[in-house]
Protein backbone atom coordinates (compact mmCIF):
# COMPACT_ATOMS: atom_id res chain seq x y z
CA UNK A 1 0.00 0.00 0.00
CA UNK A 2 1.48 3.27 -1.14
CA UNK A 3 1.70 5.70 1.85
CA UNK A 4 2.50 9.04 -0.95
CA UNK A 5 0.46 8.57 -3.27
CA UNK A 6 -3.32 8.46 -4.40
CA UNK A 7 -6.09 9.61 -2.16
CA UNK A 8 -6.44 7.03 0.47
CA UNK A 9 -6.40 8.18 4.55
CA UNK A 10 -3.00 7.02 4.80
CA UNK A 11 -2.22 9.55 2.25
CA UNK A 12 -4.32 12.32 3.15
CA UNK A 13 -2.46 11.74 7.27
CA UNK A 14 0.96 12.14 5.72
CA UNK A 15 -0.43 15.59 4.22
CA UNK A 16 -1.51 16.46 7.66
CA UNK A 17 1.49 15.68 9.28
CA UNK A 18 3.32 17.64 7.19
CA UNK A 19 0.91 20.86 7.75
CA UNK A 20 1.23 20.31 11.42
CA UNK A 21 5.26 19.70 11.20
CA UNK A 22 5.11 23.23 9.09
CA UNK A 23 2.68 25.08 11.60
CA UNK A 24 5.30 23.87 14.51
CA UNK A 25 7.95 25.19 12.80
CA UNK A 26 6.61 28.28 12.21
CA UNK A 27 5.20 28.89 15.71
CA UNK A 28 8.90 27.96 16.72
CA UNK A 29 10.56 30.68 14.72
CA UNK A 30 7.40 33.17 16.02
CA UNK A 31 8.97 32.74 19.23
CA UNK A 32 12.41 33.40 17.81
CA UNK A 33 11.48 36.52 16.70
CA UNK A 34 9.36 37.48 19.78
CA UNK A 35 12.99 36.90 21.16
CA UNK A 36 14.74 38.67 19.09
CA UNK A 37 12.90 41.72 19.53
CA UNK A 38 11.75 41.99 22.90
CA UNK A 39 14.09 40.48 25.09
CA UNK A 40 17.80 42.05 23.61
CA UNK A 41 18.64 43.50 27.09
CA UNK A 42 19.14 40.06 28.43
CA UNK A 43 21.16 38.96 25.59
CA UNK A 44 24.88 39.25 26.14
CA UNK A 45 25.67 39.35 22.32
CA UNK A 46 22.64 40.90 20.20
CA UNK A 47 24.80 39.27 16.85
CA UNK A 48 25.62 36.20 18.34
CA UNK A 49 21.91 35.30 18.87
CA UNK A 50 20.98 36.71 15.47
CA UNK A 51 23.55 34.62 13.98
CA UNK A 52 22.21 31.32 15.81
CA UNK A 53 18.60 32.07 15.19
CA UNK A 54 20.11 31.94 11.47
CA UNK A 55 22.00 28.43 11.75
CA UNK A 56 18.37 27.32 13.18
CA UNK A 57 16.95 28.29 9.73
CA UNK A 58 18.60 25.47 7.55
CA UNK A 59 17.27 22.33 8.95
CA UNK A 60 13.90 24.10 10.41
CA UNK A 61 13.20 25.14 7.26
CA UNK A 62 14.38 22.17 5.25
CA UNK A 63 12.80 19.28 7.53
CA UNK A 64 9.06 20.62 6.06
CA UNK A 65 10.60 21.40 2.35
CA UNK A 66 11.60 17.66 1.95
CA UNK A 67 8.79 16.33 3.74
CA UNK A 68 6.67 17.95 1.26
CA UNK A 69 8.44 16.81 -1.28
CA UNK A 70 8.69 13.44 -0.53
CA UNK A 71 4.99 13.23 0.74
CA UNK A 72 5.95 12.28 4.70
CA UNK A 73 8.00 13.50 7.46
CA UNK A 74 11.76 12.14 6.91
CA UNK A 75 13.42 10.76 9.81
CA UNK A 76 16.83 11.78 7.98
CA UNK A 77 15.63 15.53 8.14
CA UNK A 78 14.39 15.27 11.75
CA UNK A 79 16.98 13.93 13.15
CA UNK A 80 19.52 16.67 11.64
CA UNK A 81 17.08 19.41 13.23
CA UNK A 82 17.33 18.04 17.00
CA UNK A 83 20.84 18.08 16.32
CA UNK A 84 21.13 21.60 15.76
CA UNK A 85 18.55 22.04 18.07
CA UNK A 86 20.73 21.00 20.91
CA UNK A 87 23.37 22.73 19.79
CA UNK A 88 21.70 25.99 19.59
CA UNK A 89 20.23 25.00 23.46
CA UNK A 90 23.79 24.62 24.59
CA UNK A 91 24.71 28.29 22.69
CA UNK A 92 21.52 30.04 23.55
CA UNK A 93 22.48 29.39 26.96
CA UNK A 94 25.33 31.08 27.06
CA UNK A 95 24.27 33.97 24.71
CA UNK A 96 21.79 35.20 28.33
CA UNK A 97 22.13 37.30 31.11
CA UNK A 98 23.14 35.31 34.30
CA UNK A 99 19.51 35.97 36.61
CA UNK A 100 16.47 34.12 38.12
CA UNK A 101 14.30 34.99 34.59
CA UNK A 102 15.92 35.18 30.55
CA UNK A 103 12.45 35.48 29.78
CA UNK A 104 12.55 34.97 25.61
CA UNK A 105 15.66 35.79 25.24
CA UNK A 106 16.60 32.33 25.87
CA UNK A 107 14.20 31.41 22.34
CA UNK A 108 15.88 28.01 22.01
CA UNK A 109 13.95 26.37 24.90
CA UNK A 110 10.41 27.08 23.15
CA UNK A 111 11.55 26.15 19.55
CA UNK A 112 13.31 23.15 21.03
CA UNK A 113 9.70 21.86 22.44
CA UNK A 114 7.98 22.61 19.03
CA UNK A 115 10.85 21.17 17.31
CA UNK A 116 9.55 17.57 19.07
CA UNK A 117 6.68 16.97 17.32
CA UNK A 118 8.16 16.00 14.26
CA UNK A 119 10.63 13.48 16.30
CA UNK A 120 7.01 12.36 16.97
CA UNK A 121 5.62 12.29 13.99
CA UNK A 122 8.95 10.67 12.23
CA UNK A 123 9.98 7.48 14.19
CA UNK A 124 7.87 4.74 13.86
CA UNK A 125 9.50 2.91 17.36
CA UNK A 126 8.54 4.37 20.84
CA UNK A 127 11.83 3.87 22.06
CA UNK A 128 13.55 5.75 19.59
CA UNK A 129 11.28 8.68 20.13
CA UNK A 130 11.89 8.39 23.89
CA UNK A 131 15.04 8.56 23.75
CA UNK A 132 15.62 11.31 21.23
CA UNK A 133 13.39 13.20 23.84
CA UNK A 134 15.27 12.34 26.53
CA UNK A 135 18.72 13.18 24.30
CA UNK A 136 17.33 17.05 23.94
CA UNK A 137 15.72 17.47 27.71
CA UNK A 138 19.58 16.23 29.07
CA UNK A 139 21.14 18.97 26.88
CA UNK A 140 18.78 21.55 28.29
CA UNK A 141 19.51 20.88 31.54
CA UNK A 142 22.68 21.01 31.29
CA UNK A 143 22.91 24.42 29.26
CA UNK A 144 20.42 26.10 32.01
CA UNK A 145 22.46 24.46 34.69
CA UNK A 146 25.74 26.63 33.32
CA UNK A 147 23.94 29.98 33.52
CA UNK A 148 24.34 31.31 36.79
CA UNK A 149 21.13 32.02 38.58
CA UNK A 150 19.24 29.02 36.95
CA UNK A 151 20.17 26.19 38.64
CA UNK A 152 16.82 23.61 39.69
CA UNK A 153 14.49 26.66 37.89
CA UNK A 154 15.09 24.35 35.02
CA UNK A 155 14.10 21.37 36.01
CA UNK A 156 10.83 21.89 35.93
CA UNK A 157 10.68 22.15 32.29
CA UNK A 158 12.45 18.98 31.33
CA UNK A 159 8.90 17.84 32.41
CA UNK A 160 7.70 19.32 28.86
CA UNK A 161 9.83 16.98 26.39
CA UNK A 162 9.15 13.84 28.65
CA UNK A 163 5.61 14.60 28.25
CA UNK A 164 4.69 15.81 24.78
CA UNK A 165 6.90 13.81 22.58
CA UNK A 166 5.53 10.20 23.33
CA UNK A 167 2.50 12.22 23.27
CA UNK A 168 2.54 12.76 19.39
CA UNK A 169 3.88 9.81 18.58
CA UNK A 170 0.48 7.72 20.37
CA UNK A 171 -1.95 10.15 18.47
CA UNK A 172 0.21 10.30 15.28
CA UNK A 173 0.65 6.05 15.64
CA UNK A 174 -3.23 5.62 16.51
CA UNK A 175 -4.82 7.74 14.02
CA UNK A 176 -1.70 5.92 11.34
CA UNK A 177 -3.29 2.35 12.90
CA UNK A 178 -6.75 4.16 11.49
CA UNK A 179 -6.05 5.66 8.42
CA UNK A 180 -4.52 1.99 7.34
CA UNK A 181 -7.82 0.28 8.22
CA UNK A 182 -9.86 2.23 6.18
CA UNK A 183 -7.31 1.80 2.87
CA UNK A 184 -7.39 -1.94 3.77
CA UNK A 185 -11.46 -1.58 4.15
CA UNK A 186 -11.40 0.48 1.04
CA UNK A 187 -9.39 -1.70 -1.15
CA UNK A 188 -11.38 -4.93 -0.12
CA UNK A 189 -14.55 -2.82 -0.39
CA UNK A 190 -13.40 -2.00 -4.68
CA UNK A 191 -12.08 -5.63 -5.13
CA UNK A 192 -15.36 -6.72 -4.09
CA UNK A 193 -16.91 -4.25 -6.22
CA UNK A 194 -14.93 -5.61 -9.48
CA UNK A 195 -15.50 -9.04 -8.98
CA UNK A 196 -19.06 -8.28 -8.63
CA UNK A 197 -18.96 -6.41 -11.80
CA UNK A 198 -16.96 -9.28 -13.44
CA UNK A 199 -20.12 -11.84 -12.30
CA UNK A 200 -22.45 -9.35 -13.98
CA UNK A 201 -20.35 -9.40 -16.66
CA UNK A 202 -20.08 -12.80 -17.22
CA UNK A 203 -23.76 -13.64 -16.43
CA UNK A 204 -24.24 -11.11 -19.77
CA UNK A 205 -21.52 -12.81 -21.71
CA UNK A 206 -23.24 -16.12 -20.97
CA UNK A 207 -27.04 -15.44 -21.31
CA UNK A 208 -26.33 -13.72 -24.80
CA UNK A 209 -23.23 -14.69 -26.64
CA UNK A 210 -22.43 -17.97 -25.69
CA UNK A 211 -26.18 -19.35 -26.21
CA UNK A 212 -25.97 -17.62 -29.16
CA UNK A 213 -22.98 -19.77 -30.41
CA UNK A 214 -24.55 -22.40 -28.91
CA UNK A 215 -27.46 -22.27 -30.74
CA UNK A 216 -25.65 -21.63 -33.55
CA UNK A 217 -23.84 -24.89 -33.29
CA UNK A 218 -26.63 -26.65 -31.99
CA UNK A 219 -29.67 -25.61 -34.51
CA UNK A 220 -27.07 -26.15 -37.80
CA UNK A 221 -27.30 -23.05 -38.47
CA UNK A 222 -23.32 -23.02 -39.69
CA UNK A 223 -22.35 -25.83 -41.01
CA UNK A 224 -19.28 -24.96 -43.23
CA UNK A 225 -16.27 -27.07 -41.70
CA UNK A 226 -13.85 -24.42 -41.16
CA UNK A 227 -16.44 -22.11 -39.59
CA UNK A 228 -17.80 -24.57 -37.59
CA UNK A 229 -15.09 -25.56 -36.04
CA UNK A 230 -13.85 -21.86 -35.40
CA UNK A 231 -17.32 -21.37 -33.97
CA UNK A 232 -17.32 -24.39 -31.65
CA UNK A 233 -13.48 -23.30 -30.33
CA UNK A 234 -14.50 -19.85 -30.08
CA UNK A 235 -17.22 -21.13 -27.72
CA UNK A 236 -15.58 -23.79 -25.87
CA UNK A 237 -12.52 -20.58 -24.62
CA UNK A 238 -15.63 -18.89 -23.48
CA UNK A 239 -17.89 -21.46 -21.87
CA UNK A 240 -14.17 -21.84 -19.96
CA UNK A 241 -13.77 -18.34 -19.21
CA UNK A 242 -17.60 -17.60 -18.20
CA UNK A 243 -17.84 -20.35 -16.01
CA UNK A 244 -14.24 -20.23 -14.38
CA UNK A 245 -12.45 -16.89 -15.05
CA UNK A 246 -9.22 -18.40 -16.24
CA UNK A 247 -8.55 -17.38 -19.76
CA UNK A 248 -6.24 -19.98 -20.19
CA UNK A 249 -3.14 -18.03 -20.76
CA UNK A 250 -0.27 -20.65 -20.38
CA UNK A 251 1.98 -17.58 -20.59
CA UNK A 252 4.25 -18.95 -23.25
CA UNK A 253 4.26 -15.54 -25.35
CA UNK A 254 4.93 -18.05 -29.23
CA UNK A 255 2.04 -20.17 -28.38
CA UNK A 256 -0.20 -17.15 -27.40
CA UNK A 257 0.68 -15.45 -30.55
CA UNK A 258 0.46 -18.92 -33.01
CA UNK A 259 -2.93 -18.97 -31.08
CA UNK A 260 -3.84 -15.32 -32.40
CA UNK A 261 -2.79 -16.10 -35.69
CA UNK A 262 -4.65 -19.49 -36.20
CA UNK A 263 -7.94 -17.12 -34.77
CA UNK A 264 -7.49 -14.54 -37.58
CA UNK A 265 -7.01 -17.06 -40.41
CA UNK A 266 -10.51 -18.38 -39.20
CA UNK A 267 -11.95 -15.15 -40.23
CA UNK A 268 -9.94 -14.61 -43.39
CA UNK A 269 -6.50 -12.70 -42.42
CA UNK A 270 -3.17 -14.80 -43.07
CA UNK A 271 -1.40 -14.06 -40.67
CA UNK A 272 2.90 -14.81 -40.30
CA UNK A 273 4.44 -15.54 -37.20
CA UNK A 274 7.87 -14.63 -37.59
CA UNK A 275 9.33 -15.47 -33.85
CA UNK A 276 12.61 -17.56 -33.90
CA UNK A 277 14.45 -15.25 -31.45
CA UNK A 278 11.55 -16.81 -28.53
CA UNK A 279 12.23 -20.33 -30.06
CA UNK A 280 15.98 -20.09 -28.64
CA UNK A 281 17.21 -22.10 -25.40
CA UNK A 282 16.93 -19.73 -22.63
CA UNK A 283 15.28 -16.77 -23.90
CA UNK A 284 14.22 -14.65 -21.30
CA UNK A 285 11.17 -14.00 -22.97
CA UNK A 286 9.66 -16.75 -20.35
CA UNK A 287 9.98 -14.40 -17.52
CA UNK A 288 7.26 -12.78 -18.77
CA UNK A 289 3.99 -13.11 -16.19
CA UNK A 290 0.85 -14.33 -17.69
CA UNK A 291 -0.82 -11.29 -17.57
CA UNK A 292 2.16 -9.37 -19.23
CA UNK A 293 1.64 -12.34 -21.82
CA UNK A 294 -1.73 -12.44 -22.13
CA UNK A 295 -1.94 -8.32 -22.32
CA UNK A 296 0.47 -8.43 -24.95
CA UNK A 297 -1.44 -11.23 -27.32
CA UNK A 298 -4.73 -9.73 -26.79
CA UNK A 299 -3.34 -6.47 -28.28
CA UNK A 300 -1.21 -8.15 -30.73
CA UNK A 301 -4.90 -9.88 -31.52
CA UNK A 302 -6.51 -6.57 -31.79
CA UNK A 303 -4.35 -4.69 -33.94
CA UNK A 304 -4.88 -7.58 -36.35
CA UNK A 305 -8.43 -7.40 -36.31
CA UNK A 306 -8.16 -3.59 -36.89
CA UNK A 307 -5.62 -5.09 -40.08
CA UNK A 308 -8.82 -7.32 -41.23
CA UNK A 309 -11.32 -4.35 -40.72
CA UNK A 310 -9.86 -1.14 -42.53
CA UNK A 311 -6.36 -2.49 -44.52
CA UNK A 312 -8.23 -3.48 -47.23
CA UNK A 313 -5.66 -6.72 -47.35
CA UNK A 314 -5.28 -10.34 -46.44
CA UNK A 315 -2.23 -11.02 -45.01
CA UNK A 316 0.24 -9.42 -41.70
CA UNK A 317 2.73 -9.96 -40.19
CA UNK A 318 3.85 -10.10 -36.42
CA UNK A 319 7.36 -10.66 -35.55
CA UNK A 320 8.23 -11.06 -31.94
CA UNK A 321 12.15 -10.57 -30.65
CA UNK A 322 13.93 -9.76 -27.16
CA UNK A 323 16.18 -6.49 -27.13
CA UNK A 324 17.41 -4.18 -24.02
CA UNK A 325 15.66 -6.04 -21.75
CA UNK A 326 12.13 -5.74 -23.42
CA UNK A 327 9.80 -8.29 -25.21
CA UNK A 328 9.01 -6.21 -29.01
CA UNK A 329 5.96 -7.25 -30.68
CA UNK A 330 5.13 -5.46 -34.25
CA UNK A 331 2.03 -6.33 -36.09
CA UNK A 332 2.84 -4.84 -39.76
CA UNK A 333 0.18 -4.81 -42.96
CA UNK A 334 0.97 -3.37 -46.53
CA UNK A 335 -2.60 -1.98 -46.51
CA UNK A 336 -4.04 1.53 -46.89
CA UNK A 337 -2.80 3.04 -43.69
CA UNK A 338 -3.88 6.13 -41.96
CA UNK A 339 -2.98 9.01 -39.89
CA UNK A 340 -2.63 8.60 -36.51
CA UNK A 341 -2.76 12.04 -35.24
CA UNK A 342 -6.19 12.17 -36.58
CA UNK A 343 -7.73 9.25 -34.12
CA UNK A 344 -9.86 10.54 -31.59
CA UNK A 345 -8.28 10.44 -28.33
CA UNK A 346 -11.02 8.09 -26.80
CA UNK A 347 -10.58 5.99 -30.42
CA UNK A 348 -10.53 2.30 -29.81
CA UNK A 349 -7.12 1.84 -30.61
CA UNK A 350 -6.46 3.62 -27.02
CA UNK A 351 -8.79 1.75 -25.41
CA UNK A 352 -7.91 -1.60 -26.91
CA UNK A 353 -4.52 -1.39 -27.28
CA UNK A 354 -2.20 1.29 -25.48
CA UNK A 355 -4.86 0.93 -22.25
CA UNK A 356 -4.01 -3.39 -22.26
CA UNK A 357 -0.50 -2.74 -22.67
CA UNK A 358 -0.43 0.22 -19.78
CA UNK A 359 -1.79 -2.26 -17.50
CA UNK A 360 1.10 -4.53 -17.26
CA UNK A 361 3.88 -1.65 -17.91
CA UNK A 362 4.02 -1.63 -21.29
CA UNK A 363 4.04 0.82 -24.52
CA UNK A 364 2.49 1.18 -27.82
CA UNK A 365 4.30 3.03 -30.47
CA UNK A 366 2.02 2.86 -33.91
CA UNK A 367 4.00 3.44 -37.17
CA UNK A 368 1.39 4.83 -40.36
CA UNK A 369 0.41 6.85 -43.00
CA UNK A 370 -2.30 6.59 -45.82
CA UNK A 371 -0.92 4.63 -48.72
CA UNK A 372 1.93 3.42 -46.74
CA UNK A 373 0.79 0.66 -44.08
CA UNK A 374 0.62 0.08 -40.60
CA UNK A 375 2.95 -1.20 -38.21
CA UNK A 376 1.91 -1.38 -34.24
CA UNK A 377 4.65 -1.54 -31.84
CA UNK A 378 4.37 -3.79 -28.73
CA UNK A 379 7.04 -3.31 -25.64
CA UNK A 380 6.78 -4.95 -22.36
CA UNK A 381 9.71 -4.90 -19.96
CA UNK A 382 11.22 -7.99 -18.66
CA UNK A 383 10.64 -8.43 -14.98
CA UNK A 384 14.66 -8.93 -13.47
Amino acid sequence: MSETGGAGAVARLRRLELLALALAKAGGFLNIGAGLLTDRAEMRSVPGCLCLAAGLLPTGVGVVVAGFRRGRVLPGWVTADILVTGVALALNAQLVRPGPQTGWAYFSYPYSLLSLVGVGMAYRRLAVTAAAAVALALVYLLSVWTVPGQGWNGVPNVVSYLGLTPLVWLVTHELDSNARTIDRERELSEDLARGQERTRYYRILHDRVLQTFEALLRDGLVTAGEPRSYLATEAAWLRHLVETGDERSSGDLLAALDSVAARMAHQGLKVEVNAAALTQGGSPHSRLERDQVAAVADAAAEALANTRKHAGVDRAVVRATVEGGCVLVSVTDAGRGFDPSALPRRSGLERSITQRLAEVGGTVLVDSAPGAGTCVRLAVLLKP
